[in-house]
């Protein structure tokens, strides 16, 4: 759903069926996306390349991340080559499929008859370099993690060994003057010690949410309880689970610093008061990223 968003690469899909742990009816064995997606007889996805940033218009591994327990077809092209067929290997088991080429600005990958086949999606990887996988799902508090199939998440854990996962969740759970988050921090050490299982090499660290600002008795913009009892249930969260923590409500100034974002010139965050934008994306992630090598 997000997808539009994206400026570094430009993506086409069509006939996919998208099942989602927000909806508890929706059964499946979802990963950290928490999101997977069905073929409906005939399905692909396509991506090209973009230049808005250096040394990513380019890649030489594409790697589609399933489970096939049907007799799944795959289609596959890279810059608008011929395409080639492969049938995948059946069972239940996570299994990455690797397409390698030198330069890869664009491609696709397509499933046909995909009774039983299950896709997460793409890594589009160099073999040198940081991989940072962004799993966006809106409206997630976090806790869908939970939700993750033991055996599945160890499955990826083979196959995709991380160094680091960043919790970064909470904004939908911000409530103004909301004094008490305990039960939030209870069911996350649960999420924590479930990827700690299933990931043990992996460092965990929790992200705060920033601030966000709501309309004061005096009609201005700014900081309420909530933000902050937040930020401090987050830090208790990350010390009892013994995992690191980022205050971001901090590093973006504290108390009514978001006021401050909108205010920038170009802004750094929308008008709703409440999420940042790209300009003020760029400069948290700067500030993370000087605290990452201070830290050291």
């Amino acid at each position: 759903p997000i997808d539009k968003y994206r400026n570094t690469l430009n993506i086409d899909h069509d006939g996919w069926t998208i099942k989602s742990s927000l909806y508890s009816g929706q059964r499946a064995k979802y990963l950290f996306s928490g999101q997977c997606y069905i073929p409906q007889g005939f399905a692909y996805t396509g991506f090209r390349t973009t230049d808005q940033r250096q040394h990513i218009e380019t890649f030489n591994t594409a790697s589609l991340l399933y489970i096939n327990e049907g007799e799944a077809t795959l289609q596959y092209s890279v810059n608008r080559g011929t395409k080639q067929e492969a049938t995948l290997p059946t069972g239940t088991r996570l299994r990455l499929f690797e397409v390698q080429h030198e330069e890869i600005r664009a491609g696709q990958f397509s499933v046909r008859g995909g009774e039983g086949f299950t896709g997460y999606g793409l890594f589009l990887n160099d073999p040198t370099g940081v991989y940072v996988d962004n799993y966006s799902l809106r409206s997630s508090t976090g806790l869908q993690l939970s939700r993750i199939n033991s055996g599945t998440l160890a499955q990826l854990n083979e196959l995709v060994p991380y160094d680091l996962i960043i919790l970064q969740y909470g904004m939908n759970l911000v409530e103004a003057d909301r004094k008490d988050y305990s039960t939030y921090v209870e069911s996350m050490l649960r999420v924590i010690a479930h990827l700690r299982e299933g990931m043990p090499q992996a460092s965990i660290l929790v992200f705060a949410v920033g601030d966000r600002n709501y309309r004061l008795d005096d009609g201005t913009m700014g900081t309420k309880a909530g933000v902050l009892n937040l930020v401090e249930a987050q830090r208790t969260l990350a010390q009892q689970a013994g995992v690191a923590f980022w205050n971001t409500y901090l590093a973006m100034g504290g108390r009514n610093s978001l006021s401050k974002f909108v205010a920038q010139r170009p802004s750094w965050a929308n008008r709703d008061y409440t999420h940042i934008n790209y300009h003020g994306g760029r400069k948290i992630g700067q500030w993370f990223g000087e605290s990452l090598v201070d830290a050291q």
